[in-house]
């Protein structure tokens, strides 16, 4: 991002006439440059100057100065103007303050990440125990408290929401996921039972059919 921009600037000048037979008809009163191209020395010359008039009266100065007034200078003082680049401090410092402010942001959702992969594993390890122990029950011909789960995972979503942490929103993703997968697990229960059921009622229906008789031929 660039914050430079390009202004003119007066910027003065002092150029030496030192050897060129030139000088800078200057007036000490008015302190105005009547002639900057003077050939006349800093002597009576000066009354001969192109500027003065002929009662030697200077026809470019302000207040129409003598020319004894006058002084003849080995230098002249340009007023030039030159492009220089400049840098808006306050887009830099509003810019650099958005950085910085965008760096943190992207650290705390860094660190919001890592915490939900490491929750994520805990609520998948805490899935696997269910599976677990739901096996278990079904070896011992019990059924799973899957009823008390759902109640113990709804009581985890409820303080998560009072607690309204940063980047609580993903977390209560996570954890419905979860709850969703034992209320799938308990309708794969039930649907398991019903099937069991309905093969024990045809299994007796099947029983009380008639046997084929053999017929002797």
């Amino acid at each position: 991002m660039h914050f430079e921009y390009e202004v003119e600037e007066m910027r003065t000048e002092k150029v030496d006439l030192t050897g060129k037979n030139q000088y800078a008809l200057t007036c000490l009163i008015c302190n105005y440059v009547c002639h900057d191209d003077c050939s006349c020395a800093d002597d009576e010359d000066k009354a001969k100057c192109s500027s003065m008039d002929t009662s030697g009266n200077c026809t470019r100065c302000p207040k129409r100065c003598t020319w004894n007034k006058h002084r003849s200078c080995p230098f002249i003082i340009k007023n030039t103007t030159q492009k220089v680049k400049k840098i808006n401090d306050y887009m830099a410092k509003k810019y650099e303050k958005a950085t910085q402010k965008i760096l943190k942001k992207q650290q705390i959702l860094e660190a919001i990440d890592q915490d939900i992969k490491i929750q994520q594993k805990s609520f998948l390890e805490m899935l696997e125990n269910i599976n677990k122990l739901v096996n278990r029950l079904k070896k011992i011909a019990l059924h799973p408290e899957l009823v008390s789960v759902q109640r113990y995972i709804d009581f985890i979503i409820t303080s998560k929401v009072k607690e309204k942490k940063y980047g609580f929103e993903a977390r209560l993703a996570l954890l419905y996921e979860l709850k969703n997968c034992t209320q799938y697990r308990q309708s794969l229960e039930i649907l398991i039972n019903r099937v069991d059921n309905t093969r024990k009622i045809w299994q007796r229906e099947l029983s009380h059919l008639p046997k084929k008789r053999h017929i002797k031929s």
